[in-house]
């Protein structure tokens, strides 16, 4: 279950194009742990995908229950905040952890209108 959401997560990120422009400035390796199964996503520019392990180490390293990282993958939740709270173990640089948690985040939100509406100006 959590692989096919997880695979649904990185075609949202590869067909929005805030999400494009985002992810293109990084290359990193993502190990995301649940139970026994493990999946690799490599982050690098906009050819983003789930990989086979290759042996290196990964750059963030993110383990939890399916329902923990359902609630991640989906935006519903932050990655920090559940890490503080003990339900996901987050392993890397905070630099790419609140990376990932936007990731996470803003392929489930809709984009800020650009005007707003006259009972807000007036």
């Amino acid at each position: 279950m959590a692989g096919t959401l997880l695979a649904s997560v990185i075609n949202d990120m590869k067909q929005t194009d805030r999400i494009r422009k985002l992810v293109k400035k990084y290359e990193i390796t993502l190990l995301i742990s649940c139970g026994s199964e493990n999946w690799f996503i490599a982050f690098i520019g906009i050819d983003t995908g789930i990989v086979r392990g290759n042996g290196a180490a990964p750059d963030v390293i993110i383990k939890g229950d399916e329902d923990s990282l359902k609630m991640l993958f989906q935006g519903e939740d932050f990655l920090l905040t559940m890490r503080r709270r003990g339900e996901l173990e987050a392993k890397g640089s905070l630099k790419y952890l609140l990376w990932l948690e936007s990731l996470f985040y803003l392929c489930h939100t809709t984009p800020c209108r650009k005007s707003y509406p006259k009972s807000i100006i007036s």
